[in-house]
């Protein structure tokens, strides 16, 4: 059974600087990457962990429960259902990236194709 979260609990959003600001200062973080196979191929951020929305429940598992966990999409609104999904199943640290692989290429890493 799911629990519903309240507004108070909404999943943080975060720029995209507060992201890379985590991998310059080698923190400790799962960056979730929600979109579809032939987007992730495409273009994708190192290390991330791929989990296509659609599959996300099904890969719960395979999610870390002791560190904070940021979702990212194309722009942000996929990645922003995945954290509420995270937040209903009882992980706790979860942000959404606003503008998500998009906003990243545009301001954080302009070799990364978009699309």
């Amino acid at each position: 059974m799911l629990n519903f979260i309240s507004l108070m609990d909404l999943p943080r959003t975060v720029l995209v600087q507060e992201v890379k600001g985590l991998f310059d200062h080698k923190a400790v973080f799962c960056l979730i990457d929600v979109r579809l196979d032939w987007e992730f191929e495409l273009c994708h951020i190192e290390n991330s962990l791929h989990l296509p929305l659609d599959q996300l429940t099904q890969g719960l598992q395979k999610i870390p429960t002791d560190i904070p966990l940021y979702t990212l999409c194309h722009h942000g609104v996929r990645s922003q259902q995945a954290a509420i999904i995270l937040k209903n199943a009882g992980f706790k640290d979860v942000s959404n990236i606003k503008g998500g692989i998009d906003a990243w290429a545009k301001e954080i890493d302009p070799t990364l194709k978009t699309y």
